[in-house]
């Protein structure tokens, strides 16, 4: 039943008639929170989403994993394994087949595209609305800044595809991994 619900809410988006509404609805369940304790035994908590359903993979940024290795890491309070990292990505593991997956869009976006940016800023899930201010070799300038723990959430283009991942901020620009980054990523062993 869950399937078909799913599967309902992506209709708009799979017949090219999606609005923000859809897409918020169909990705909402492909959002994790990802928790940590410090050595000091202070929280600190970061945003990824599911990309292999089946498998149980989260994608997020790889500054949201621990410095201390052996520290447990939590995706919605379930214990994740690290799987692969790169300097800017970590692939986690979980459960699977316990959230819907989220697509790497195959092309890059463009100055002035239309996203939204989903993650737990302050540990409430949240989402902004963005346009891609820049590209910077295979990173996006966004619009504005990103909020603290939205880091490692995906930003997705008006179709419903990832188009990067939130990484850094400034005082007026947000920076992510693009989609191309993601997608090597992904591919390699």
């Amino acid at each position: 039943m869950k399937k078909f619900l799913f599967f309902l809410m992506l209709l708009p988006i799979l017949l090219g008639n999606a609005g923000p509404n859809d897409i918020l609805a169909s990705t909402k369940l492909s959002i994790v929170k990802i928790n940590y304790e410090t050595i000091s035994g202070e929280t600190r908590g970061c945003t990824g989403f599911v990309v292999a359903a089946l498998l149980g993979d989260v994608l997020t940024a790889k500054h949201c994993l621990p410095e201390a290795i052996g520290t447990p890491i939590y995706i919605n309070e379930e214990m994740a394994k690290i799987l692969k990292t790169s300097d800017t990505l970590a692939l986690l593991r979980i459960t699977p087949s316990k959230y819907p997956a989220l697509t790497v869009r195959k092309t890059n976006p463009f100055p002035g595209e239309k996203s939204i940016s989903f993650g737990y800023a302050w540990g409430i899930y949240t989402v902004f609305y963005r346009n891609v201010a820049a590209l910077l070799g295979p990173d996006l300038g966004l619009d504005g800044p990103i909020t603290p723990g939205m880091s490692g959430g995906p930003i997705i283009d008006m179709t419903g595809q990832v188009i990067g991942i939130n990484q850094a901020t400034s005082d007026i620009v947000g920076l992510a991994c693009g989609a191309g980054e993601i997608r090597e990523f992904l591919e390699k062993p």
